[in-house]
C-alpha cells in the first residue's frame, strides 16, 4: 500500500467519524430539549399549584383574595391590603410572565400556554381592581408580556363597554 492509499483511507475514516459525531450530538441536543421542555412544564404546574394552594391553605390570603373580589379602587382598599395586592398581582403577573417566556423560547407547548392564555380574562375579571393595579406594574414585564396583558384588558373593556 501506498502513502496515497494510506491517506485516502484516513480522509474516509475521519469523514465517517464526523457523521458519526454529528448524529451522536443532534440526538443529545434533541434528548436535551425534550428534558427542558418536561421541566418547564413541571415547573408551570408546580407555580400554579403553589400559587392557587396559597388561597386555601392561609387565610389571611383567603381574606385578601375576598378583598380584592370586591374592591372597585385602589383606594377602597386600606394602605397594607393596597400593598398586599401589588404584591399578590406582581407575585401572579410573574409567574405568568416566566410562563409567557418559556413558550416563546420553545419550552412550553402551544397547547400550555393557550390553556394559560385563556385564563387571564377571568383572572382580570375576578378583581375589578385588577386593571388599576396592571397600571402601575406594568413597567416591571417584558414587553410582549406586556402588550398581552394591555390586550386581555382592553378586551375586557370592549365587552364591558357592550354590555
Amino acid at each position: 500500500m501506498n502513502w496515497e492509499a494510506i491517506g485516502a483511507i484516513g480522509e474516509v475514516a475521519g469523514a465517517i467519524a464526523v457523521v458519526v459525531t454529528l448524529i451522536y450530538l443532534a440526538v443529545q441536543l434533541r434528548i436535551n430539549t425534550n428534558a427542558l421542555r418536561n421541566s418547564a412544564s413541571a415547573q408551570q404546574a408546580a407555580t400554579f399549584i403553589d400559587l392557587t394552594s396559597r388561597v386555601y391553605e392561609n387565610l389571611v390570603v383567603t381574606e385578601l383574595v375576598v378583598n380584592l373580589q370586591s374592591a372597585q379602587t385602589m383606594e377602597s382598599l386600606s394602605i397594607e391590603d393596597a400593598v398586599k395586592a401589588n404584591s399578590f398581582f406582581l407575585s401572579h403577573l410573574k409567574a405568568g410572565e416566566h410562563n409567557h417566556l418559556q413558550w416563546l423560547a420553545g419550552y412550553l407547548s402551544d397547547e400550555e400556554w393557550r390553556t394559560i392564555e385563556s385564563q387571564a380574562p377571568m383572572f382580570a375579571a375576578t378583581f375589578p381592581i385588577f386593571s388599576e393595579c396592571w397600571t402601575g406594574l406594568r413597567g416591571q414585564f417584558a414587553p410582549t408580556y406586556a402588550a398581552f396583558w394591555d390586550k386581555v384588558l382592553s378586551e375586557k373593556e370592549l365587552r364591558s363597554s357592550k354590555q
